[in-house]
């Protein structure tokens, strides 16, 4: 507990150094080109996929039906994955100390619900085989199905039909509703508008997938080491 408290202490003072290191007058755009096609009567309903009991399946299936029509409508990007890779660890160093709030505050509002099954599994599991097929379930394929379904096909699509405001609060509550947990809920809300914020700015599903990645890479970390 005393271990948790510093590291966050620390990574709360090194945000604040790197938020002071940036420009006040920096711009940000909301101009995420949007494709031809309407899905939004397609996602909200698709929801209902994560609780089917081979929920990870279906959601590769529907991904990868959208990507076959999106990528033939694109020129793929070159990515500079280190450059990515600081960029994401630098963002959700700033981001941190607003997550860690929300979490107080979640823990004390909610702490008679019980937490997520997976964080109380991971608790259990230790170091083993099990846990590995979990952590590259929370930091590879998660993150980049779930950013395909909510950042690249739900919120531009809602974002077309309902503007940028509405879009970003149905596709933030919808993330943290199928998560089917009260306790993470604020969190998780919180977590998708920065993630939305991210790929707004950038214009890159890649980077939000990379920075939910890490998110969910050091929740694992703490929850093995930290508590």
């Amino acid at each position: 507990m005393q271990a948790e408290l510093v590291i966050n202490l620390i990574v709360v003072l090194f945000s604040f150094y790197i938020l002071r290191q940036k420009s006040v007058n920096r711009k940000y755009r909301t101009d995420v080109k949007l494709g031809e096609n309407n899905y939004s009567l397609i996602t909200i309903p698709a929801c209902t996929i994560f609780f089917l009991e081979n929920s990870l399946y279906y959601l590769i299936i529907f991904c990868t039906l959208f990507l076959v029509g999106a990528l033939d409508k694109r020129k793929t990007k070159r990515i500079h994955f280190s450059e990515k890779m600081k960029s994401g660890i630098k963002r959700l160093i700033l981001f941190w100390p607003l997550l860690l709030l929300i979490s107080f505050v979640s823990n004390h509002l909610f702490n008679e619900f019980c937490e997520q099954d997976l964080v109380s599994k991971v608790r259990e599991l230790g170091i083993s085989y099990e846990l590995i097929n979990i952590v590259v379930l929370a930091v590879i394929i998660s993150p980049v199905l779930e950013e395909i379904f909510f950042r690249r096909l739900m919120y531009r699509s809602l974002k077309k039909k309902f503007g940028v405001l509405l879009a970003v609060i149905i596709t933030s509550f919808l993330f943290a509703v199928v998560h089917l947990n009260l306790y993470a809920f604020p969190v998780l809300f919180i977590l998708s508008i920065i993630l939305i914020i991210i790929y707004e700015k950038d214009n890159t599903i890649f980077s939000p997938m990379l920075l939910h990645s890490i998110f969910n890479f050091v929740m694992i970390i703490s929850i093995l080491f930290l508590r």
